[in-house]
């Protein structure tokens, strides 16, 4: 059996610098079209390779056409606000466990839940964060959400690091199994992260002295199964995910830490992959992601150019290139207005353009054609049409404007399966945060019981929701127009493969109707039953009362003829 271990002499935090380096390594190739592409179309972002950034310069200055941030920009808002908008009940959990979703109960429970699940969103600034998460995934291509428990505020809040912080890789499936973060910190926020005891003396005396110095850490994010995470204490490797800090000098060395001997600040383990790690889409030979402003970055450079074209051409024209005598140097006046004074006759101090400059300019149809062929990259006649449609929607009624909004919805599948399964581990972790921090609902004791106290639910996205309303819909009005039309052909007898209680569950649930106003299933049966029960005596009566009126006339013959 092969085992691992480290080198003689070389601390834990020497191998996590080397395997960092490694890291930077398969990132350097991709890291120049992530340049590009957040230039073009989020220039405020920085590079991911600008190193030590400073706070409030400028960007932008080489951008000639914005119309690669206006397109991300209604790309990212399109997506954020039909999928995870505030003022949308977007998102329903149903537990995985399908047998648990039949306990009204406990369906009751989840659907409060989902309510304070809501509540604690806005409370969070994850709606805030959650665009700047897409922005990312749509101009770099990778992007990445930490979720942490913010103990003041009693939330989980949202910690979304510049891609030029992120460095991974993936396991042979395509799965992220190692993040590295590399990113500053001062060293009041290294106290707050790590503690006090865990900073080297030097760290300590530098708090004092100026608490705001910045120093350079890593976070180091290992599955369990790595060789490296058999250097971690047996009890923390139990988890799936292993973790540590370290700090590193200019020579992305490890530098000396405080308690530790193993050059790690703190060490630690987690049940999920934390952060979230996503992107529009990835090719199977790739690491990192790809987004649409990489897909379109032909497009809009070519979009950029004729820009900057049609500025120079404009500023050719106003302000042409002239010729002038070498004794008229810092002479020329060439203000609006103006005076230019010399000595001896016009031709010997004459003023000539270089050339007759032409004005050109872009029509607004070649402006249209260059922006579409980047919005089509950002699919931004999708999401202006989820908001607009005809004419005729002027007078739509608020079904029908939902009905049209699933079947559009439904067109997004390809856009949005990627950040779908990213929500999905995103509540998968917030929901634990929560629940382990005992801020949700008391669960009923059918929890307990049936479910052994295991906390497992799926997300279901309104993309979801959308389409299982849109199909429900369009198979129970198919089937009753069909079963309707063969009642009338054969009778009523055809209808009797219909369970109306089932009909109707299938009706509530697509339709979003609250667990605790429905009737249970149960009940609903048993007042059926009543009442078939009651229908049945009062036919039995009416009958019985038709008999006696039969009997009564037939007595009256009878003693009428008797009489006669």
């Amino acid at each position: 059996m092969v085992t691992f271990a480290k080198p003689k002499g070389e601390k834990l935090g020497d191998m996590i610098a080397k395997r960092h380096a490694q890291l930077e390594d398969i990132r350097n190739p991709a890291e120049a079209l992530m340049n590009e592409a957040l230039s073009m179309t989020a220039p405020g972002r920085g590079l991911i390779t600008s190193g030590n950034t400073v706070q409030g310069q400028k960007y932008g200055a080489d951008v000639y056409d914005d119309i690669g941030i206006e397109s991300l920009g209604i790309w990212a808002d399109g997506i954020h606000s039909n999928h995870a908008s505030p003022a949308l009940n977007w998102f329903l959990f149903k537990f995985a466990d399908r047998k648990l979703n039949k306990v009204q109960r406990l369906k009751i429970w989840l659907e409060s839940v989902e309510t304070e699940i809501r509540s604690t969103l806005n409370k969070s600034n994850f709606y805030v964060q959650f665009n700047a998460f897409l922005r990312d995934g749509g101009s770099s291509g990778t992007a990445s959400m930490w979720l942490e428990n913010n103990e003041r505020r009693e939330v989980t809040d949202l910690i979304i690091p510049h891609p030029r912080e992120i460095f991974i890789a993936r396991d042979k499936y395509g799965f992220n199994n190692t993040v590295h973060r590399k990113y500053k910190m001062t060293l009041a926020q290294a106290r707050e992260e790590f503690g006090e005891k865990n900073l080297s003396d030097e760290m300590k005396i530098s708090l004092q002295t100026n608490p705001y110095t910045e120093r350079e850490f890593i976070l180091a994010i290992y599955r369990n199964d790595d060789p490296m995470a058999k250097l971690w204490p047996p009890l923390i490797r139990r988890r799936p995910y292993v973790t540590a800090y370290i700090m590193i000098d200019s020579d992305k060395k490890q530098m000396a830490s405080g308690s530790n001997d193993d050059g790690t600040l703190m060490k630690s383990a987690e049940d999920s992959l934390n952060p979230i790690i996503w992107g529009p889409r990835r090719n199977s030979d790739e690491v990192y992601y790809r987004s649409p402003a990489m897909d379109g970055i032909v497009s809009i450079n070519r979009a950029n150019t004729f820009g900057m074209l049609d500025m120079e051409a404009a500023q050719k024209f106003v302000n042409p290139s002239f010729m002038a005598p070498e004794g008229l140097r810092g002479k020329i006046s060439l203000i609006p207005y103006g005076g230019t004074y010399y000595r001896g006759s016009i031709a010997e101090n004459q003023i000539k353009e270089l050339f007759t400059p032409q004005l050109w300019q872009l029509s607004e149809e070649q402006r249209r054609v260059l922006g579409q062929y980047v919005k089509n990259y950002f699919h931004v006649d999708l999401f202006q049409a989820l908001f607009a449609g005809g004419i005729d929607d002027k007078v739509m009624t608020a079904t029908q404007y939902l009905g049209r909004r699933d079947a559009r919805a439904t067109l997004m599948t390809p856009i949005l399966g990627g950040i779908n399964f990213a929500l999905s581990q995103f509540f998968d972790r917030f929901l634990r945060i929560e629940f382990d921090e005992d801020r949700l609902p008391p669960p009923p004791q059918e929890f307990w019981d049936l479910a052994d106290g295991s906390f497992n639910v799926e997300y279901i996205g309104p993309l979801a929701q959308a389409q299982r309303r849109l199909a429900s819909a369009m198979n129970i009005e198919n089937a009753l127009e069909k079963l309707g039309l063969a009642a009338q052909l054969f009778g009523p007898a055809i209808t009797d493969g219909v369970d109306p209680y089932l009909l109707a569950d299938e009706i509530m649930d697509n339709s979003g109707l609250p667990e605790k106003i429905q009737v249970p299933f149960e009940k609903r049966i048993q007042a059926g039953q009543e009442r078939a029960a009651l229908q049945q005596a009062a036919i039995e009566q009416e009958q019985a009362n038709t008999e006696n009126i039969q009997v009564d006339s037939l007595s009256k013959v009878v003693g009428m003829k008797a009489a006669g």
